[in-house]
């Protein structure tokens, strides 16, 4: 019990983090009401979410190996997913075609364009094989190009990029420290998928409709 107990506040924490960060890096440092309003929405529907989720047994957490083992092997696979997927992939698709293609084409339709690109990509590469992954890909990368026009920067989608493949490969059946027993996938797609793009969705909109009063 005390071991998940653990493993929920790890989450938790996380969660807490990529919503602090996220949405200094699409505002503000300084403290503002509307930024924390919107980490205080993110973090309760986070938590609770969770928490309803491993109440009612439709998840449930089972860490199977210790915590000096645990602790490293996810330092090992924040620095995997930043070498080799954040980095790289946000360096090609929400740097270099992002850049070209805005010089061009409006905001819209560069957002929409390299989100098409991203997804084909993963076609190819045998990653998106089911019209899950699919719709997957593309609403990740639509939010991630509009990440980018919003922030002007790749920090902000490298973090979220990073942070999501963390959450979702740690859980899932290739590390085998913490096993995520989710028949339903309620904790996956609420948790890891409907709820981290909502937030960021929302974060935009209140930012780029500040900057338009601006």
């Amino acid at each position: 019990m005390v071991v998940r107990l653990g493993a929920v506040l790890v989450a938790v924490t996380i969660w807490w983090l990529v919503l602090y960060h996220g949405v200094n890096a699409v505002g503000d440092d300084e403290y503002t009401r509307g930024g924390h309003v919107v980490r205080a929405v993110g973090a309760t529907l986070g938590t609770v979410t969770l928490i309803y989720m491993l109440w009612l047994g439709w998840a449930d957490l089972t860490v199977q190996s210790s915590m000096s083992k645990t602790v490293p092997a996810l330092i090992a696979l924040v620095a995997l997913a930043l070498l080799y997927e954040a980095v790289p992939e946000e360096l090609i698709f929400r740097g270099y075609f992002f850049s070209n293609l805005a010089e061009r084409w409006s905001t819209a339709i560069t957002v929409i364009a390299q989100a098409v690109l991203f997804t084909l990509w993963g076609v190819l590469i045998g990653a998106a094989t089911s019209i899950e992954r699919v719709i997957l890909f593309f609403a990740f990368s639509v939010v991630q190009g509009a990440l980018r026009a919003t922030t002007g920067n790749l920090w902000a989608c490298i973090g979220f990029h990073a942070t999501f493949q963390v959450a979702t490969q740690f859980l899932g059946r290739q590390w085998n420290y913490i096993d995520l027993n989710d028949p339903d996938l309620s904790i996956t797609g609420l948790s890891f998928v409907v709820i981290p793009f909502l937030c960021t969705a929302i974060v935009l909109w209140v930012v780029a409709r500040k900057r338009r009063r601006n």
